[in-house]
């Protein structure tokens, strides 16, 4: 915390994660230990790469929701939303309480629990004072993406996110869902007693745009919702199985998002720009919900001048290795900030490890930190030292005899 609202830092930097004074002496010793190089020069450009891990979150999220006060209020927001309308709890997945037998339920909410995982890290980063100028992002990490260059709010992401595992789920099930009115009170009133009515088969809600959510579950149960819902006049829909339904209900979920002009260049995967006005088009987010497993592979090195240094955000899939730094201008020169998080979602970076970890790369990579925003939503202050000189006289007791000579009585 010092470090950051009352130190000098130099050009020859070490990034330390420890909790204890063994492990500072032994992470001291391996700097001793390196090979001397030539200090880091600000990057000209940063990138945040967004994985599109199907990881859920467990393990990992678990400890960045718990040790990170920015993390948990951006999840927390989107649990907030995810939720509206009797909708699953995201607190409860991320955090194992519940187990989701519905396998459309399932779908959604590990997109939508991924999605505000990298939001919530995208958050983080921009409180250090990390704005990035590229962002690149695959499967879910494409609406993170979209959310930290600013074409996508917040809830909109969301949305998309679990769009893309509603999709995956809804492809291959017998029986389809329903899709009700979220604007209408008893609506919501029937769907959210249906949903938390634990004798019965489990249902799941999930947002979409324009007030509209898909209730999903075993088909028996949600023909009794559907009878419930026409014996009172409301309406709702029968949203049948296959993937070209599946694109309709797509296609009109997206239209109601709002698209903004981009605050940063966005790459595709395979590291090309995106033209501003496509990503204004919803027709692009469409094509993001609905691509294949395929596309979630993590994005590469963008193919963009003077981008010195790329962050993970999120955990690689399975099987993956990392991201090659490149960049042809700097021949392979250029800085990666390894996710921290390895693929299954259990984090390994030991203790105080994870998210302190990547920071620290960052920091010796030469990225400018704004360390006092590591402990947000911590009470902390400076305290001054005496300003006038400290004065000569020892005043300790006297405890050998060699000393007695070198004591001095206190004033």
């Amino acid at each position: 915390w010092s470090s950051g609202v009352g130190r000098n830092h130099w050009e020859h930097r070490a990034g330390l994660v420890f909790e204890d004074l063994d492990g500072l002496r032994a992470k001291l010793r391996e700097v001793a230990g390196r090979r001397s190089r030539r200090p880091p020069s600000p990057p000209r450009k940063v990138a945040l790469l967004f994985s599109g891990g199907d990881d859920s979150g467990n393990g990992w999220g678990r400890i960045l929701y718990e040790t990170e006060p920015v993390a948990r209020a951006v999840f927390r927001h989107c649990d907030r939303v995810f939720g509206e309308g009797g909708g699953t709890s995201l607190v409860e997945v991320l955090h194992g309480k519940i187990e989701l037998g519905d396998p459309v339920a399932a779908a959604a909410a590990r997109a939508s629990v991924l999605y505000a995982l990298e939001a919530a890290l995208s958050a983080l980063w921009s409180g250090l004072g990390v704005f990035p100028a590229v962002v690149s992002g695959a499967g879910v990490g494409a609406f993170a993406s979209g959310y930290a260059a600013g074409v996508l709010g917040l809830d909109d992401g969301l949305r998309l996110a679990a769009l893309r595992g509603l999709r995956r789920g809804l492809a291959g099930r017998r029986g389809g869902a329903l899709l009700v009115c979220d604007s209408g009170a008893r609506t919501r009133s029937v769907v959210r007693e249906a949903v938390a009515d634990r004798g019965a088969p489990e249902l799941a809600a999930l947002p979409l745009a324009l007030d509209r959510r898909v209730v999903s579950g075993p088909p028996e149960a949600v023909a009794s919702l559907e009878e419930r819902l026409a014996a009172l006049g409301e309406w709702s829909e029968r949203v049948p199985s296959g993937a070209a339904a599946v694109g309709d209900l797509v296609r009109g979920a997206v239209t109601g998002i709002r698209l903004r002009e981009p605050s940063a260049a966005i790459h595709s995967r395979e590291g090309r720009r995106v033209r501003a006005g496509r990503l204004r088009d919803p027709a692009y987010w469409q094509r993001r919900v609905i691509e294949g497993r395929s596309a979630a592979r993590t994005p590469g090195w963008p193919a963009e001048p003077e981008v010195d240094v790329c962050i993970e955000v999120g955990p690689r899939r399975s099987g993956e290795g990392p991201v090659v730094p490149g960049g042809a201008e700097s021949e392979g020169g250029g800085i990666l900030v390894a996710n921290p998080y390895p693929p299954g979602g259990v984090n390994t970076a030991g203790p105080g490890g994870g998210f302190p970890d990547a920071v620290a790369q960052a920091y010796e990579g030469g990225v400018d930190i704004r360390f006092s925003s590591l402990f947000g939503g911590e009470q902390r202050r400076r305290v001054a030292l005496p300003g006038y000189p400290f004065r000569r006289p020892r005043c300790w007791p006297v405890t050998s005899p060699s000393e007695r000579g070198q004591a001095t009585p206190p004033d």
